[in-house]
């Protein structure tokens, strides 16, 4: 499964999704549909000027095997967090 970090501009936090669309709104404000994730939104306020449209964030790609678990959640099921 690909997953996509967007970074703020330190690379000290960031924003995590497995959408390409989500993350591509994040990395530089690019709308592809009529909404946007509420987190993502809060992610580029928290960092950029209000009306800065032209920042890109930094942003890396990862690839994370079927069957990985990240801190107690199977990333193929996340509905059964912790569950192994």
């Amino acid at each position: 499964m690909k997953y996509y970090i967007v970074w703020n501009p330190t690379r000290t936090e960031g924003f995590i999704t497995n959408d390409a669309g989500d993350a591509d709104y994040v990395r530089c404000g690019f709308r592809a549909g009529m909404s946007v994730p509420t987190a993502g939104q809060a992610f580029r306020e928290a960092y950029l000027d209000e009306d800065d449209d032209s920042t890109e964030l930094p942003m890396t790609e990862i690839n994370v095997p079927d069957g990985v678990t990240f801190i107690g959640w199977d990333l193929a099921a996340p509905d059964k967090a912790g569950a192994k």
